[in-house]
């Protein structure tokens, strides 16, 4: 039997559209940031993968350290990216 469990996503952090991913960089809502020392991504199925395994481009949800570096980002599905979309809208 298949199991399909909704991830449980942080509610304190910012959505953006990322479109580069050059390690140690990444372009998210027009801006680049510089990735923080163990900052961790978790792609689609919740795994951390290393930056030259993640998606290179797609909806994300970030969050930085103190510093403006990133210190987590999470890929998100479509669904997902629908829904952080509602969440922040006006």
């Amino acid at each position: 039997m298949d199991a399909c469990l909704a991830r449980d996503l942080p509610v304190d952090v910012a959505y953006g559209q990322m479109t580069s991913l050059d390690y140690p960089y990444a372009t998210i809502k027009g801006h680049t940031f510089h990735f923080a020392p163990g900052c961790t991504i978790r792609n689609e199925r919740n795994l951390i993968v290393v930056p030259q395994s993640a998606p290179r481009a797609g909806a994300v949800l970030f969050r930085l350290d103190p510093a403006g570096d990133l210190i987590a980002v999470w890929v998100l599905t479509a669904d997902e990216a629908a829904a952080a979309k509602a969440r922040r809208a006006p």
